[in-house]
């Protein structure tokens, strides 16, 4: 883990970064607001898809983190939808694990997605702990908790996803 930050070239410190700035300002809006703004998601995409082909990562390998998050939320929000009769997960939370995707590969994609759960239950416990309730129908920005997730598998996913697949 010391090796990212030790050894990391100017451009991989730029995907970083801007990554990272990518999930605070979405995780803050969707925290703040609701809502997950598909313009900074393009924006910071097609930023993040420019450093990761200068860097010299293969086309396939991108594009398979990409789909890969939306394969994995899309059947979630479908049904959700078809369940509830109404958007209880939100498109944009498909959106965003795309753009996660797109930096982060499939495998690591995949491990964000599921953890992101685990984290939204996190959040949901310490809140109660902390005095913010939410009820049954009120909305759960879902987003900051995908952003945990994936700063924590930028930073240490190959050391988790070779403890968890040992």
């Amino acid at each position: 883990m010391q090796d990212i930050f030790q050894n990391a070239s100017v451009t991989e410190w730029a995907l970083l970064v801007s990554f990272w700035t990518m999930l605070l300002v979405v995780a803050w809006q969707d925290y703040r607001e609701h809502i997950v703004h598909d313009g900074v998601l393009l924006a910071f995409s097609a930023l993040n898809f420019v450093l990761l082909l200068i860097l010299g990562r293969e086309l396939k390998e991108i594009l398979w983190g990409f789909v890969g998050g939306f394969l994995l939320y899309y059947p979630i929000y479908f049904l959700a939808k078809i369940f509830y009769k109404r958007e209880a997960f939100g498109l944009g939370d498909v959106h965003f694990l795309m753009s996660i995707g797109l930096v982060l590969g499939a495998r690591k994609t995949l491990a964000v997605g599921i953890s992101s759960f685990y984290f939204a239950l996190l959040m949901i416990l310490l809140g109660r702990i902390f005095g913010k309730k939410w009820s049954r129908g009120e909305e759960f920005p879902f987003a900051p908790a995908m952003a945990i997730a994936a700063f924590v598998f930028s930073i240490a996913g190959d050391v988790i996803l070779r403890w968890f697949l040992a």
